[in-house]
Parts: structure tokens; sequence; C-alpha cells
């Protein structure tokens, strides 16, 4: 991939980030403040909003098909923690009951 192509997907990409800023910002100022009176949102706000969002959900990425599933679902295979020795914890183990009674 050439160096014009690469800048040419950051350049859309910012441009793709901004426009959903916009977007946000512009039902944001459409809805909150009639619907909740709430508070009316500044262009750099709505980015801090979006940005926030995407940390909290994920930014995506390559091969990313929009759930959190790890690479053992995208290929079929199992969970790396599952094993045929132990495919799953018995409720009795690894958890320790607490007394109920009180010793004096």
């Amino acid at each position: 991939m050439t160096s014009f192509a690469i800048m040419g997907f950051v350049a859309l990409g910012i441009i793709a980030f901004l426009g959903m800023t916009f977007v946000t910002m512009a039902l944001w100022n459409w809805l909150v403040p009639s619907l909740f009176k709430g508070p009316r949102l500044r262009f750099v706000q709505a980015l801090g909003l979006v940005f926030l969002t995407r940390l909290f959900i994920g930014f995506g990425g390559p091969g990313h098909v929009g759930g959190h599933a790890g690479p053992w679902m995208k290929h079929g295979k199992e969970h790396p923690a599952v094993t045929k020795e132990a495919p799953y914890c018995k409720p009795e183990e690894g958890i320790q009951k607490k007394s109920t009674t009180t010793e004096l």
C-alpha cells in the first residue's frame, strides 16, 4: 500500500469522525434541550462526547465485525480456557460458602 493511499485512509477517518461529531451535536441540540431541558452542546463538547463513547465502546479496527467476541469466536474455535478435561466449572468448585451460624 502506498503512502498516498494510507494518507487518504487517515484523512477519510478524520472526516468520518468529524462528521459523526457534527451529527451527534445536531441530534443532541435538537432533542435534549426540548425534551429534557438540558444544555446545548458546542462542537468541542460533542467531539469529547463522541471520543468518550468510542473509548468505552471501542474504535473497531481491522476485522472488527461489531461484537466483542474474541478471536476464538471468529474462527469457530473453542474458548482457550475451556479444555476437554474440564469443559465447565461445577457450581460447588471455587465457591466457598459462608457459614450462616456464628460460633460463640
